[in-house]
């Protein structure tokens, strides 16, 4: 599985997973800073490249991506959108900073705490489950996703 996400990275390929009546995914959001000057919806490979690395930059403003500590979170996302598991994504981080250099994104322990960095970092782009963000539309904007 390692050589085919490293094959995906390479060719810029997305896994595009089959939703069901278990999947909660619909339930997560991705959040930018209100001062982020990203499209007003992004692309799941747009997403991809974020969160691994490849697009580092978005008219010309650094991004600073964060990941959700929260377990059942941080591998929905990473299901849905990276299309590993876990222990892909942090081997493929690992071995990436040791080849290339550079820092994987930033992981913080909850919801709460991925809001509040991204509501004062502009540039700064997460996820957190769509209840958590009741209440805080104005500090922080959600960017819907096109497949």
């Amino acid at each position: 599985m390692k050589n085919v996400f490293v094959t995906m990275l390479a060719l810029g390929g997305f896994l595009s997973l089959p939703l069901d009546a278990q999947d909660r995914s619909h339930l997560l959001v991705v959040i930018v800073n209100t001062r982020t000057p990203l499209p007003s919806d992004l692309t799941a490979d747009d997403l991809q490249n974020i969160f691994v690395g490849k697009e580092k930059f978005i008219k010309g403003m650094r991004l600073h991506p964060v990941n959700n500590g929260e377990e059942d979170l941080f591998e929905r996302f990473l299901e849905k959108f990276i299309g590993v598991d876990a222990s892909e994504y942090k081997t493929f981080w690992i071995k990436k900073v040791f080849r290339e250099g550079g820092e994987p994104p930033k992981v913080l322990p909850s919801s709460e705490k991925v809001i509040r960095f991204v509501s004062k970092k502009t540039g700064a782009i997460g996820y957190v489950w769509r209840k958590d963000i009741e209440g805080k539309e104005g500090i922080i904007k959600v960017v819907p996703i096109r497949p």
